[in-house]
């Protein structure tokens, strides 16, 4: 069903992009800042470890990076994620609305990526 997509799109030339999944945090974002107030632990304690959400979007990358002569696939763990984790958020704000939706400061994250595929 993609490929057929994919070619109906070419057909028309349209560029594809294709945005890959923010981390889904292991809690909701609530839980995270209850239990980081209560001091149980650091918000990255609490946060997604990025190896973790790389094995559970491993498929996806492959099968859209296979598909890198008919469309552009941008991976957002570079955007959400360091070297270990993939923080829920700051102490002032949070990036998720609950474990996996973004929130208004999380989907301002992908400001420069969305500017650059649209202008």
């Amino acid at each position: 069903m993609l490929q057929i997509t994919i070619n109906k799109l070419k057909k028309l030339n349209v560029e594809i992009h294709i945005l890959g999944q923010p981390p889904t945090q292991y809690f909701d974002s609530e839980s995270i800042y209850f239990k980081e107030a209560k001091s149980f632990g650091s918000l990255d304690s609490f946060s997604v470890k990025r190896k973790d959400f790389e094995l559970l979007t491993e498929l996806q990358d492959k099968s859209f990076s296979e598909r890198e002569s008919d469309l552009h696939y941008h991976n957002l763990l570079n955007l959400f994620c360091d070297r270990d984790t993939c923080s829920v958020g700051t102490k002032d704000y949070s990036y998720y609305y609950d474990d996996d939706h973004l929130s208004n400061k999380g989907a301002q994250k992908l400001n420069k990526l969305l500017e650059a595929i649209l202008i």
